[in-house]
């Protein structure tokens, strides 16, 4: 299958002859695909046997591109992930692994205002099932967990929350309304110093100052709660905490939908770092 990712994030099979009528162009297929990723911007994406190849221009990936091809990507998982760049010095990368290829794409993409998007929180949603792949298994005890429990939140879990927030494995938060307050606040998020922390439990996460990421991470929250069913993301951030310098984060992350006696909703969430490293850019 040979598809066209457009600028503006439009997804064309290259194979019904729709893609040739909107540009007007009616050369063969090989130099339709060299035209539009040479000229004007498109991201070929070729997917056959479990692989995919990306052919693209840096100096004109977009990141609407960038965003339909990691869907591609998540969606199809593939085994061997090709990314090659339309420039006769520059060697085609190989990747095993959907996350790694998309952080190469993250760099290649070419738009100003990509430290700002990052902020703004980009997600994907990924099937439930990659929980079991290697180095996973804090996520895989707490799905089969929460399973077990059938998503039922014990009264002894709220009493330990109330009586220290930081001795709970995962970041629970309470849905009240459209508003996401945590409840717990796990050790491994180094968001704030202890001391600072402290402060934000019960503190709604449009309320938080960490340049917006917990805001805009509030929506996943939301949509689990909504929908009452586990939700596996793979997440982008650039994250301006108040004890240190920003800091571009890779993660996936598993957030499941919980119940409390009270019948009040919780989600409860907890990541698999997959990068993060520090940078000069300060999200506005």
């Amino acid at each position: 299958m040979n598809l066209l990712v457009s600028p503006n994030g439009h997804l064309w099979d290259v194979a019904n002859g729709a893609l040739h009528k909107y540009l007007g162009y009616w050369g063969d297929t090989a130099s339709l695909v060299t035209m539009a990723t040479g000229a004007l911007g498109f991201v070929a994406v070729g997917v056959a046997d479990g692989r995919v190849r990306i052919r693209l221009r840096p100096d004109m990936f977009s990141a609407s591109s960038f965003k339909m091809v990691v869907g591609i990507l998540v969606h199809r998982n593939p085994s061997r992930i090709v990314i090659d760049i339309d420039d006769v010095r520059t060697v085609p990368q190989v990747f095993g692994s959907v996350e790694d290829a998309v952080a190469c794409l993250s760099e290649l993409c070419e738009e100003p205002v990509r430290p700002q998007q990052h902020a703004a929180f980009f997600t994907e949603t990924m099937d439930i099932g990659r929980i079991r792949m290697p180095r996973r298994e804090a996520l895989q005890q707490h799905f089969q967990q929460w399973r077990r429990r059938g998503g039922r939140l014990d009264l002894k879990t709220i009493r330990d929350m109330q009586r220290n927030p930081f001795a709970i494995s995962q970041l629970f938060a309470r849905i009240d309304g459209q508003k996401v307050i945590p409840e717990s606040w796990p050790r491994y998020m180094k968001l704030y110093k202890r001391e600072d922390a402290v402060k934000i439990i019960g503190k709604p996460f449009i309320e938080h100052n960490d340049g917006g990421h917990m805001h805009a991470a509030s929506r996943s929250y939301l949509a689990t709660d909504k929908a009452a069913e586990p939700r596996l993301e793979l997440a982008e951030a650039t994250i301006d905490p108040p004890n240190g310098p920003p800091r571009h984060l890779r993660y996936e992350r598993l957030l499941l939908p919980w119940r409390s006696p009270g019948g009040d909703h919780f989600v409860s969430s907890i990541s698999f770092v997959r990068s993060k490293t520090l940078t000069l850019h300060r999200p506005n």
